[in-house]
């Protein structure tokens, strides 16, 4: 929905955004890059005349506006369970981490790596021991037990698919 908004957006600035939603333009960025913002489906209808989006893109947008509400009124109380692990991965990957958490299908593609989901708690050690030589035994099992805990929506996410 981001990205939809942003392409919508390439003719205006976010500080002309800003000024519809009310909001800083810090916020339309944060919009665009799908970090939570407050904001009303009134206040996305407002946006969406301001870009003047066709009807193919409105509805498209409006549609993910939906999803994205659903799937986190769905996450209830595992939204952000992975924030106790904040201290095992750097800053960035905690968006990673709420997208992949409410997301339905994930696409990857990767030449060197498995993907996090697929790795075995023995090849993610490895990889980590790599990368981090003086890593401590506490702090790799952290590592490991966050990787374990993302692999549990393989098997009890039936409508979640993962094409590798």
């Amino acid at each position: 929905m981001g990205q939809l908004l942003r392409e919508l957006r390439s003719t205006r600035t976010q500080l002309a955004a800003s000024r519809v939603l009310e909001i800083s333009k810090q916020g339309v960025g944060r919009l665009e890059k799908g970090l939570p913002i407050k904001m009303t489906t009134a206040d996305l209808k407002a946006l969406l005349d301001f870009y003047d989006a066709d009807d193919e893109r409105r509805e498209k947008v409006l549609a993910l506006w939906v999803e994205a509400r659903e799937a986190r009124a769905q996450s209830g109380t595992r939204r952000g369970w992975w924030k106790v692990y904040a201290d095992t991965y750097g800053t960035h990957f905690d968006h990673y981490l709420s997208l992949e958490e409410t997301a339905n299908r994930l696409s990857t593609f990767q030449l060197t790596l498995l993907p996090g989901l697929l790795q075995t708690p023995g090849y993610r050690r490895s990889v980590v021991q790599a990368a981090y030589r003086d890593i401590s035994l506490v702090e790799l099992e952290r590592r490991v037990e966050l990787m374990t805990r993302r692999q549990q929506r393989l098997t009890e996410d039936t409508d979640f698919q993962m094409n590798v």
